[in-house]
């Protein structure tokens, strides 16, 4: 435990049962008049962290434009009219010239693309003599800004960084101008980086196009079958302007979370995100997406020759957070899979027939029912079908037989113990919270969670394997024979 947090979150561990005492941290709610949210947790840390959620991803993104919240995690570090450019006046008549040839250029006959191809290259050349790229990374590495990213997400999209105590209101002038104000400089060179990603991680891979294949039949009417990095063909049209208007629909204060942990005072950061944050518009409430349930169908089965390693993938679809059973499966996952002693690592890795084996609750997301997914890589000499029908006998054997009050404690303690030590960590504690309040609608379901847990029985657990488990709701992808 680090020095000095048991003076705002104390965790006292004890066996009884499953049974974990603890004190939960004392985390405030903040809301700006514009809906922006803030979770505030102070610590005596010599550092804060910062965790940015904004509840758009890819199931957000309209036909025919997927890739948009991905091109935005590389977009919304090229910086402002301030910030990443000598002379925003002159660069953006150039980026708006060039937004105009790339219009041309995909609407062009082929006789003429040689030449726009030109121009579009040409004004490219002029506007990078204006922009100074890495300046906003580089402003908050100057300032000892650590762990700077984004990810995306179907479900979100998230920014973090760490800073030192003290570092607050920096960051509140660097995040207020990224929000209200930003520019998508280099978005075409960066629309090329990513088409390039997507050849590497999906088109040139036999395991990423199957991934991209296992969702496509998962989910035939869900938007958790769009692929987040997007399908290459809608990727190649964006336009700046689309990513403009994908991000003024759908990036506003209403749409943010944001949790702050660590070294600061929580009455001179309501003062702080207030100045800073409280003059953004709130935006227009938009409806969310619609949704068809996947239909009641049988088993999918997908079969890739390849001549990369042999792979396995099974998903089962069920129900989404807040539910008893969603909260089952986090127990299911840990018995199958949670270390050394578990029943599918015993199984399968231990008798040597594969590499590794991993199950995840909750694939793709959490916003829309999802998927209860197991992987699994053999080892020379076995085959897909052979870890398949081991993954079958496993899932039969907790359906008939279930499992012992120690194996569910055991997994019910590992499951705690892995979400309380994450909330140990200032980094943990803020993606936690700001996680669990964008897709479960408050921060204390963490806990909730955690109480349901500690109440499941064995009995339940078996009931919902027989309730999902089962050949008929299953989809099965296999690389290699």
């Amino acid at each position: 435990m680090k020095k000095g947090i048991g003076l705002y979150l104390v965790w006292v561990f004890f066996v009884s049962g499953t049974g974990f005492a603890f004190e939960r941290p004392a985390v405030e709610r903040f809301v700006l008049d514009n809906g922006m949210t803030f979770l505030l947790l102070p610590r005596p840390s010599p550092s804060i962290s910062f965790e940015v959620r904004v509840k758009a991803g890819s199931v957000d993104e309209p036909q025919g434009k997927t890739g948009l919240t991905h091109m935005l995690e590389h977009m919304m570090f090229k910086g402002t009219p301030s910030i990443g450019t000598t002379d925003y006046a002159k660069e953006q008549s150039i980026l708006d010239a060039m937004d105009a040839v790339m219009r041309a250029l995909q609407a062009a006959p082929p006789e003429e693309r040689d030449k726009l191809t030109s121009e579009f290259k040409e004004l490219a050349q002029r506007a990078a003599q204006y922009q100074v790229p890495g300046e906003f990374d580089k402003i908050y590495t100057r300032a000892g800004g650590i762990g700077l990213n984004a990810s995306t997400s179907p479900d979100l999209t998230s920014y973090h960084i760490t800073l030192p105590r003290g570092r607050l209101e920096f960051w509140a002038v660097m995040e207020s101008l990224r929000m209200k104000t930003p520019v998508f400089r280099e978005f075409y060179a960066e629309r090329d980086v990513v088409l390039k990603e997507r050849a590497e991680r999906v088109d040139s891979s036999d395991k990423g196009s199957l991934y991209e294949q296992f969702l496509l039949h998962a989910f035939a009417v869900n938007p958790y079958r769009t692929p987040v990095i997007g399908f290459q063909e809608d990727v190649s049209r964006l336009t700046r302007a689309d990513l403009m208007e994908y991000y003024q629909a759908h990036y506003q204060p209403r749409n943010t979370i944001i949790a702050i942990v660590g070294g600061f005072d929580p009455l001179e950061a309501q003062r702080v995100l207030t100045q800073y944050f409280g003059d953004i518009p709130p935006g227009a409430i938009r409806e969310n997406r619609s949704l068809q349930k996947n239909p009641s169908r049988s088993q999918v089965r997908i079969s890739m020759a390849s001549k990369e390693e042999p792979f396995l993938l099974m998903g089962f679809h069920k129900p989404k957070l807040p539910t008893l059973d969603d909260t089952c499966f986090d127990v299911i996952e840990d018995v199958l899979t949670g270390g050394n002693s578990a029943r599918l690592v015993r199984a399968l890795v231990t008798q040597g027939i594969a590499s590794s084996v991993e199950t995840y609750n909750g694939y793709p997301g959490s916003r829309f029912d999802n998927l209860f997914v197991l992987s699994a890589a053999p080892l020379k000499g076995h085959k897909p079908k052979e870890l398949e029908d081991v993954i079958w006998r496993e899932i039969d054997r907790i359906k008939q037989d279930g499992m012992s009050e120690r194996e569910l404690a055991r997994a019910i303690r590992s499951v705690k113990k892995s979400i309380l030590q994450s909330l140990e960590t200032d980094a943990g504690a803020a993606g936690l919270l700001s996680y669990y309040e964008a897709l479960a609608g408050d921060y204390n379901y963490i806990y909730a969670n955690l109480s349901a847990m500690e109440k499941i029985t064995p009995a339940q657990v078996r009931e919902c394997a027989r309730k999902y488990l089962n050949p008929e709701n299953a989809i099965i992808a296999s690389l290699g024979a």
